[in-house]
């Protein structure tokens, strides 16, 4: 291979796009090329110019409101080398993309199309790197949302079924005999499809994961009206094909049906990133439960929009009242699924979460599972991947009280626990209803964790934690954990210890400790609460040294918190008690007060003369 074409394809990117396209294409590519410009509107003499010299070669103009297949045909006749690369105008080439692909194609005569992962620009998550079929014949976008510092490129199917348009080195020897791509796809699919034309003819289709691009993302909301007809078109492709039928990504058994249920309102910003990601989840038995809340701006026309693309999976009931809570009983009363999760506007899926958590609650008789976290900002940056570090089964109730460590969007719970824990979300704790329905479920069950990131935690000023402010937050939490006291015994947080003995004494000491000097606890003024409901353990006499010694540190601890709150009887009689009852028999502590007294002494009268020859 002496050279080849690259076509840049002007669907919809600006002048100085693509003027900013072609400037890295000659700075990035390092393989002799021709630049084409493959456009539906003809520049002006100052578009032009700039083209030009930003290294455009020839412009080829069909003004007739091409499509992106229209646009791509077109490019492909124009050009003549034996491999002809097609780029999105919106997309900017990493370093190093070009000679990947060229050596893909040269190592197997097979492989007529090579691609690269896309990289969203703004954000750094990966938009595609490979693409799937499911068994209902809809596009699955591999490692869709995950963040490019994340990814591994050793673990990636070098062979999927198919590839992005966005970045495309084509064999010109396969169009005749594949022909061009199909231009009866609207906004979408088109590369797909040429993609799977070409493995039904017997030949290779294959991903370089070190071949980057950098690419604005549009909306896919315009491509909505068209979906349902191109998914008809792309499952007659498949289904006339046996080699096609046999890539589809298939169930291996009748799968539970997993309800996500999604009260909506005013959620314009992310609502196309937060649906499209449950649209690409590898788990196919799902159905999306949406209750427009009365939202004034554009969310019900979105909702509508996808609900007509997919009339089998969304669902979406509209309010004309705006109420939080009936919001989510709807949602409830209308899903069906055996397992249910709750979504919020503002998160995302990664796509193999659904699966994950299915997988673990089918293999466990968990209430619920929930997973790691990436947090991200409100322009889709990332902020830190929230690893959590889970407790033992039987420490998971008493160390949710002290801390609520559960990501709500990365739970997925059996219906069957739900009801049997008193019922859906609780009215009666405004803002603290899903951490309530955590403790109910956690109340004689278990929870299981999934230690990577299943979900993107969206972390802005419009979510509703900023909007209500920390003080509502932290009020709301207090009354819900006043409320479990009122409710359960201190016996239901230790369903493992034997209290009668020293180890589970001492055990019972440090998980109240853990409750008690919570960071939590303390913002939501829970410390006396905290020790009158543990005051029957408390009062216990210790029974060997090591349960002194906790008790020791737990009074300790609450006779400073009394003497903060300037309540200073209180902090002496915890005081009192810490050292009467937790370390009554510590030989050694009573030493060692001893000495510290009598240094003191000791000091005071040189302490005094000193005082004295200074004045």
């Amino acid at each position: 291979m002496h050279y080849l074409d690259i076509v840049i394809v002007a669907e919809e990117a600006s002048w100085d796009e693509l003027a900013v396209c072609a400037q890295t294409v000659e700075a990035t590519a390092g393989f002799p090329h021709r630049l084409f410009l493959a456009t539906s509107h003809t520049p002006d003499d100052v578009a032009e110019s700039r083209l030009r010299s930003a290294g455009i070669q020839v412009i080829i103009c069909e003004p007739s409101g091409l499509g992106g297949a229209a646009l791509r045909n077109l490019g492909l006749r124009a050009s003549h080398s034996d491999f002809v690369v097609l780029l999105d105008g919106r997309t900017l080439p990493d370093k190093g993309w070009l000679d990947p692909l060229v050596q893909a194609a040269q190592a197997d005569d097979r492989v007529v199309v090579a691609g690269g992962v896309i990289v969203r620009s703004n954000s750094h998550e990966i938009s595609q790197a490979g693409i799937y079929i499911a068994e209902d014949s809809h596009p699955l976008y591999s490692q869709r949302e995950e963040f490019y510092q994340f990814f591994s490129p050793e673990s990636i199917d070098k062979y999927p079924p198919a590839v992005s348009g966005n970045c495309m080195l084509i064999r010109r020897s396969v169009l005749e005999a594949i022909a061009q791509f199909d231009s009866n796809y609207y906004g979408e699919f088109d590369d797909i499809d040429f993609c799977l034309r070409a493995r039904a003819a017997g030949y290779e289709v294959v991903l370089c994961p070190t071949s980057v691009h950098w690419y604005r993302e549009p909306s896919r909301i315009a491509n909505l009206q068209h979906r349902e007809k191109n998914r008809e078109r792309l499952q007659s492709l498949i289904q006339s094909s046996d080699v096609l039928k046999g890539l589809l990504c298939r169930s291996v058994r009748e799968a539970p049906l997993v309800s996500l249920l999604y009260p909506a309102y005013n959620d314009t910003a992310f609502l196309e990133q937060n649906i499209e990601s449950v649209i690409n989840q590898t788990y196919r038995n799902w159905e999306l439960v949406i209750v427009n809340d009365a939202s004034t701006d554009n969310t019900p026309e979105i909702l509508n929009n996808y609900c007509a693309a997919y009339p089998e999976r969304i669902k979406v009931f509209h309010k004309k009242n705006h109420n939080r809570f009936e919001a989510w009983d709807m949602c409830y009363a209308h899903s069906r699924g055996e397992y249910l999760s709750i979504l919020g506007a503002d998160d995302v899926l990664l796509p193999w979460c659904l699966e994950e958590q299915v997988q673990a609650l089918e293999a466990n008789p968990w209430a619920f599972v929930y997973s790691d976290a990436y947090r991200f900002d409100s322009e889709s940056k990332l902020i830190d991947h929230a690893r959590i570090d889970p407790p033992e089964p039987d420490q998971q109730l008493v160390r949710l009280v002290g801390l609520n460590y559960v990501f709500t969007p990365s739970v997925l719970m059996r219906r069957s626990a739900v009801e049997a824990a008193g019922g859906w979300l609780n009215r009666k704790f405004m803002y603290s209803q899903d951490y309530d329905l955590w403790l109910r479920l956690l109340h004689g069950r278990k929870n299981g964790h999934i230690a990577r990131p299943l979900i993107k935690y969206r972390k802005h000023k419009a979510q509703l934690t900023e909007v209500i402010g920390s003080e509502k937050m932290f009020a709301s939490g207090a009354a819900l954990i006043r409320d479990k006291f009122e409710r359960w015994r201190p016996e239901d947080f230790f369903p493992a210890l034997d209290l009668n003995t020293a180890k589970g004494q001492t055990a019972a000491f440090n998980r109240i400790g853990g409750i008690f000097f919570s960071w939590q606890t303390a913002l939501c003024g829970l410390q006396p609460d905290v020790l009158e409901f543990f005051r029957s353990l408390i009062d216990c006499r210790a029974k060997d040294r090591k349960a002194r010694r906790a008790k020791f540190v737990l009074l300790l601890g609450a006779a400073y918190y009394f003497c903060k709150k300037r309540q200073y009887g209180l902090a002496i009689h915890q005081l009192w008690r810490a050292f009467r009852e937790g370390a009554a028999f510590e030989k050694e502590l009573y030493v060692a007060l001893w000495r510290k007294v009598r240094k003191a002494i000791a000091r005071e009268p040189s302490s005094q003369n000193t005082q004295g020859v200074a004045k």
